[in-house]
């Protein structure tokens, strides 16, 4: 008689969150009837938004879910800014002008193709990270927050970018690799990487990347 035999936890947790990223379809984001490129979990945006949602000027924001669209960023980011000036004088808090000023000048280019720029745009290199770390024996590093990342003894260094390119309203595809070495062990991974498919009112999103489901530190 067969028996069944199941994954094991890790190989079937994984495999179920390659589907769910392959074949998730998402409603266009409000304000934006194009694909767009995720904002990477730990960016320095999402502490903004969440001073501004402190503040009472997010509104709507959903910002525990994560990771969102750049134009989604750029939305919450025009209605903070209109809940700003339509406050009294009295009432504005100047920190909250600076870090309206702040993530402008981060999504200037997302405002200048929703005002209807929408050509071809290409950034080969948007950020850039190089972290090194040096331990006398077998580390332990938790994996959690780390894309899977664990250190081996001695010198370790991690060098990675990256990039993002948009195709008219149709396509956009964003890439993330790293070149990871542990003593005399040198390879290459694509940390994050995918693309988004304009199927007429909704994105077809594929490849992989990191996601929060709610809130905590593990997401």
């Amino acid at each position: 008689m067969s028996r069944f035999r199941p994954l094991p936890y890790g190989r079937s947790l994984s495999a179920l969150l390659a589907i769910i990223t392959a074949l998730s379809v998402l409603l266009t984001e409000a304000g934006a009837a194009y694909p767009t490129v995720n904002i990477p979990l730990g960016n320095r945006v999402y502490l903004e938004l969440e001073r501004l949602e402190v503040k009472g000027l997010a509104g709507a924001a959903l910002l525990t879910t994560r990771p969102f669209g750049r134009f989604e960023g750029a939305r919450l980011l025009e209605q903070a800014d209109e809940e700003l000036r339509s406050m009294p004088a009295g009432r504005r808090a100047a920190s909250a002008g600076v870090i309206v000023d702040r993530l402008r000048r981060n999504f200037e280019r997302e405002q200048t193709y929703s005002s209807g720029d929408r050509g071809f745009s290409l950034k080969p290199v948007d950020t850039i990270h190089l972290k090194t770390s040096y331990s006398g024996k077998a580390p332990y590093h938790t994996a959690v927050n780390s894309d899977g990342d664990q250190p081996g003894r001695g010198v370790s260094a991690r060098f990675g970018f990256d990039s993002e390119a948009y195709f008219f309203d149709a396509l956009s595809i964003y890439l993330a690799p790293e070149l990871r070495h542990d003593n005399d062990n040198s390879r290459g991974r694509v940390v994050r990487g995918y693309a988004s498919l304009d199927l007429g009112g909704a994105v077809l999103q594929g490849g992989r990347d990191s996601m929060w489901w709610g809130p905590g530190y593990h997401g």
